[in-house]
């Protein structure tokens, strides 16, 4: 749905521990608590017989340094705004916040 202040596909560029990354996040936005979104659109699924919550457990464990990597470009341009992450996987509807 519309979000405000919502970006698709924004490429970034920062120093992360001395290290210049680009990125591009798949999707950001402001909720209507004033809290930065960075979601990670991923294509894979469970598959027919596994298990989609110890799927998506195993993806975050998987993708946990990208989004921090992500939290901490975003957070370099709103320092002062809580980030929250998260992956979506629209293939199954699956969503899964990183706790960080």
């Amino acid at each position: 749905s519309s979000q405000q202040d919502a970006s698709c596909e924004l490429a970034l560029n920062g120093i992360i521990a001395g290290q210049l990354i680009r990125a591009t996040i798949d999707r950001t936005f402001m909720d209507e608590d004033s809290v930065r979104w960075i979601v990670d659109y991923k294509t894979s699924s469970p598959g027919e017989r596994g298990d989609p919550d110890r799927f998506v457990r195993k993806e975050l464990e998987r993708y946990q340094g990208q989004l921090k990597i992500y939290q901490g470009l975003v957070a370099q341009l709103y320092p002062e705004v809580q980030i929250r992450t998260a992956l979506y996987f629209p293939l199954f509807d699956g969503w899964a916040e990183l706790e960080l």
